[in-house]
């Protein structure tokens, strides 16, 4: 099947393969790409089936984190700076028992672990203990942090089985999906659509405070999922694909709310507008798919008739005050406008200005108010 004079140089092979992901993996962490993307990567270097892609990308990731975790922890050390390196696991029954037992345990910054890593997925290791690591490490101060005991199997199980009967009140798992947003949620007992990443007082203080705002925000009844994320970019979003709100388990804590939304950015300044102002992308929405269904015409069609004079309109104030959206309604609204003449987060922060007050603009207001209702 091969040509004849065919030579075959399996060490170059390797080294050429290992080049290319090494290449794949550095793209993808400068690039800030997901997991999935690097395996995407990985399968279009070399010949691997999908599950081994994953695995080898997440594993390539750890490594790379945990490695450069090893060399800031080396490069405070050399300033001088006492510390060591703990162990830390993924937190839950997929974690190997040898890891399991790692859980809590430090060493010297220059030492290696009791498994013979430097850091975990520390690439010179064992493969039997660094394929598909999701373990991280933290760096251990003995002047301030409290030592941990040392770990067992037997009490990382019995810890394990601690924290899983904390969570006990959540029900099943369902995965959503919400543009490069991939999370799985549990259903909280007690609520019909409020699904949770993790149980936590933020998590339950942000699902009651949602529940409280049902009062003045009646939209939030009619959302088919409210989605409560432990670590987002962002404080919460509208999906109108599948009607869900996702929201930052953070959204209840004030100091949080002031950081990410009263900075001037924003029209909205506190939680109870940042939820107005998504349930205002899901009336707009809403509109958009009751004309599609009553005229037969595709919503992406509806949605730019819809909007066509409040466009014209905007595109006007321009030509006069360049700056316009930004100056009259938010920065958000102008960054929006600028991709591809987008109207969804002006029409929200229009809206929440006029529920309070907070713009003149007569003409903008009606405009968007035909757009919206």
């Amino acid at each position: 099947m091969f040509p004849k004079n065919l030579k075959i140089n399996e060490k170059k092979d390797v080294v050429w393969n290992k080049k290319k992901l090494n290449n794949a993996l550095t793209s993808a962490i400068v690039q800030g790409k997901t997991l999935k993307e690097l395996a995407d990567s990985f399968q279009h270097v070399t010949d691997m089936n999908r599950n081994s892609a994953i695995r080898n990308a997440r594993t390539a990731m750890t490594g790379a984190q945990n490695g450069g975790r090893q060399k800031t922890f080396n490069d405070a050390a050399s300033m001088g700076i006492e510390l060591q390196k703990e162990w830390i696991t993924a937190g839950d029954a997929r974690v190997r028992d040898s890891h399991a037992a790692l859980d809590g345990v430090t060493v010297g910054n220059e030492e290696t672990f009791p498994n013979g890593l430097r850091f975990p997925a520390d690439p010179n290791g064992s493969p039997s203990e660094v394929y598909n690591c999701r373990c991280t490490m933290q760096a251990y101060m003995p002047k301030y942090n409290q030592k941990r005991t040392e770990n067992t199997v037997e009490s990382y199980r019995e810890w394990l089985e601690e924290k899983e009967a904390s969570v006990d009140n959540m029900g099943m798992a369902k995965n959503f999906s919400s543009g490069s947003l991939k999370v799985k949620g549990y259903k909280l007992k007690g609520f019909d659509n409020v699904y949770v990443q993790h149980y936590s007082k933020d998590t339950i203080e942000t699902v009651n405070m949602i529940e409280k705002f049902k009062k003045n925000i009646p939209l939030l009844k009619e959302v088919d999922n409210v989605v409560i994320l432990r670590n987002s970019s962002f404080v919460a979003a509208y999906d109108h694909g599948d009607n869900s709100l996702y929201v930052n388990s953070k959204l209840s804590d004030a100091k949080y709310i002031k950081q990410e939304v009263n900075n001037g950015y924003y029209a909205a300044k506190n939680a109870e507008e940042t939820l107005k102002h998504e349930m205002y992308h899901k009336q707009h929405w809403d509109k958009i798919f009751s004309l599609s269904v009553s005229s037969g015409k595709d919503s992406d069609i509806i949605k730019q008739e819809l909007e066509n004079d409040l466009r014209k309109y905007v595109k006007e104030q321009q030509v006069y005050e360049r700056k316009y959206i930004q100056k009259n309604i938010s920065k958000n609204a102008q960054k929006a406008f600028n991709r591809n003449e987008n109207l969804n987060e002006l029409i929200a922060d229009v809206m929440v200005l006029d529920d309070k007050k907070a713009i003149d603009d007569i003409r903008l207001i009606e405009l968007v108010k035909e757009v919206i209702t």
